[in-house]
This record gives structure tokens, sequence and C-alpha cells, in this order.
């Protein structure tokens, strides 16, 4: 356990804040590789193209209401056709597919990627994932206030959908109400584009000491028992991404160039598992909320059965995005591990995410945890349960 709090203490500490596609994000991964290639695992990086922060591309969503207000009077149905198309566009990119984001500049991302290669061609395939950035500190993440971020989410959607179909109900019938109604929508999220701004020109990146140092580490800590022959008759990856903070663009990255060759693998994610008790998440999603793959549901509660010491509990997860996003939205299996306390991540981007924050029990749980589940995975493969599951699945499909 001692090793997994050092890497901690050298990405939170050493290498520090490690915004998107920023060159301690590139240290951070440099760190990762070294330690893959020192297990003995086949080690390489990722380079790809991100935006460096998402409060760019949100707040732009966050200007079509008052703009669809604005020229709604003179041009009713153009304004109607804007509105629907930022709340299209809104609604895309909360689920990992960028619409404006992809006009925005980009920077240079990487992913560090890593494989123990299985036994044979037909070895069952998990994936673990777990970002290297860290975001930035922003008011709504403030102490006191984070507590109604689901609620102020929910508001925001709610606020890019009403002014849609008021707008388009305007042009139909000429109601001016309606417009009263959206611009009213159209404020609030003038506001929230406020605290966006705020958060771009004041705030500065967190250490993400527990967002995400604390995944990495139990990824590390993973891939060197795998160097060391665990969890014999799997085909493992490991890959610590890029640009998570920014949008989940890593991820998709990593997806878009190998996700033929993984299309049966499971994706186990590690996300904020430095303090609080380590959840399993059965869903996430901040809008809609995603099923997690149900074999790997099923592998979970089994494991959380054989070993109720350790405390670990089902979960949803509906905050904001992880990298099993993109995962479950493109149609693979996948789970995520966060710890949580009263419904929060501890220090959720906050400068408070720091070294001396992370609590070493909490993360040797979720690496206890999660070591177990490979376990039950490889010994299921073993003894043809994974194989049929797989098959039975494919039927279905079919």
């Amino acid at each position: 356990m001692k090793e997994l709090m050092t890497h901690i203490r050298k990405l939170a500490v050493d290498i520090g804040p490690r915004g998107s596609a920023t060159a301690a994000e590139a240290e951070a991964a440099k760190y990762v590789t070294a330690k893959f290639t020192e297990y003995g695992l086949e080690a390489w990086s990722q380079q790809f193209k991100s935006i460096t922060t998402f409060s760019w591309s949100y707040l732009l969503y966050f200007l079509f209401p008052t703009v669809s207000v604005l020229i709604a009077q003179a041009e009713p149905w153009f304004a109607a056709a804007v509105m629907i198309f930022g709340a299209g566009g809104f609604l895309l990119e909360l689920n990992s597919w960028p619409v404006l984001s992809r006009l925005l500049p980009k920077a240079e991302s990487i992913n560090a990627i890593a494989r123990r290669k299985g036994d044979n061609v037909s070895c069952t395939k998990v994936v673990i994932l777990a970002h290297l950035d860290s975001s930035k500190a922003a008011l709504n993440f403030k102490p006191g206030i984070v507590e109604n971020f689901r609620k102020s989410f929910v508001m925001m959607v709610v606020s890019m959908l009403v002014p849609a179909v008021a707008l388009l109900i305007f042009a139909l019938t000429g109601w001016f109400w309606l417009l009263v109604v959206a611009g009213i929508f159209a404020l609030y999220l003038l506001i929230t584009a406020g605290f966006l701004l705020h958060r771009e020109a004041w705030n500065r990146y967190t250490h993400g000491a527990n967002d995400n140092a604390s995944g990495v580490a139990v990824l590390l800590g993973l891939a060197r028992d795998a160097g060391k022959g665990a969890f014999p008759g799997l085909d493992l990856w490991f890959v610590a991404t890029g640009s998570e903070e920014a949008g989940t663009f890593g991820a998709a990255a990593f997806l878009a160039e190998y996700g033929d060759e993984l299309r049966d693998a499971y994706f186990i994610n590690l996300d904020n598992v430095g303090a609080g008790v380590v959840h399993y998440m059965a869903g996430e999603g901040m809008f809609p909320t995603h099923r997690a793959d149900r074999d790997l549901l099923a592998l979970a509660n089994k494991v959380q059965a054989e070993n109720p010491e350790l405390g670990v509990k089902e979960g949803v997860y509906t905050l904001m995005s992880t990298d099993v996003l993109p995962v479950l939205v493109r149609g693979y299996k996948g789970i995520s591990f966060l710890a949580t306390r009263n419904g929060l991540l501890p220090n959720w981007h906050w400068v408070t995410d720091t070294y001396e924050n992370v609590e070493e029990a909490t993360v040797e749980t979720c690496y206890r945890f999660v070591g177990k589940m490979l376990e039950k995975i490889a010994q299921e493969f073993e003894s043809g349960e994974t194989h049929e599951r797989a098959t039975g699945s494919q039927r279905a499909e079919g």
C-alpha cells in the first residue's frame, strides 16, 4: 500500500496540478508509462487532440436561449431551429459526442497504455481505466454550494429544453408569453455562464490527489500485479487517460483507435477512489443515466457478498461524466468505481483535493476489491462461464 501512496504523492505533489492537455499531464503520462515498463508490460503512448476545458463549449450552449429569444420576434422559425440545435448539441456533448467542441481550439493530449497479453487469442480482455488530469476549481464546487450540484444541473437541462419547446410553439402560434417563459430560463443560463467565465478567469487547477491520482495509483498497483503473473488467463489493458476533465476525450480517443479489438472486453474505470466509501456504480451519466454492464455488476455483487468486511457498496453516479460514459454510450461493457461521502466526492474539484486529504484505507479497499474482481473474471474464464456469457450475449444480439 505504501507504493500506491507513493504514486499519489508523485502525481499530486511532485508533478502537481495536471490540467487537460498540459505539460504536467504529459509528465504524469511519462511517469505512468515508465512504471508500466518497469513492471514488465508492453507500454506505449497514444497522442490525440483535445480541448483544454469544457467551460467554453458549455458557455456557448448556455448562450443559445438568449440569442434565440432575442431574434424570435423577427425570425420565429429560425430562432426555434437555432434553439433546437443548441439543445440537441448540449445533450450530445453530455453523452461524449462532441458538437460545438469540435470547432474549438485543440491541444495535444496523451493516453498512457500498457498490455499484459493473455495466453491465447480467446482470453477474456479487461481494460482498466483511470484519468491522469485534474480539474480547475470553480465556485459551484465550493463546500456549502456543491451539495446542490445535481439540482443546479437538472435546472440547466430544463433551461435548455424548455426554450426549445417554447420557441417552437411560439413559431406556430405567436403567443408572446412563451417568449417570456423562454427568457426566464435563458437568464438562469446566463448566470451559469458567468460561473464558467469565473472558472476560467480566476481559478487554478487542483492538485488532483483524489481526482484522480488515487485512481491512477490503483491502476498502477494492478498493473504491477499483472506484471508479476497475477490474474492468469486474462488479456489485460491498462489505460491512464488524458483530458477526462475536458470531456472524456482520452477514453473516446482510445475507443476510436482500439475499440474494434476490444468490442467484447470488460472496462473497469477507477475515479476518485481516495476518500469516503468505495462504490461500484450500477448506473452512470448526467442525462440520461446509462446502466453498467450486467455481467460486471453481477461479478461486483458476488465479490461484495464474499468480502463484506471491505464495506464496498453499490451505487448510482449522476454528478458528472467519467471515462466509462463513452464506453457505455458506444455499446461496450463497463462499470465505474468511485468513493463518496454523503453522496458527494470528497474535495471534488476544490483546492482541498490534496495528498493530505487522501485516505489510505479507501485506496487499499478499492485496490483489493478490483483485484478480487479480476480474479473472479479469471476464474470464470477458466471454468467457461465468461465464454458462455459472451456467446449468449452474441446469440441474443443476433
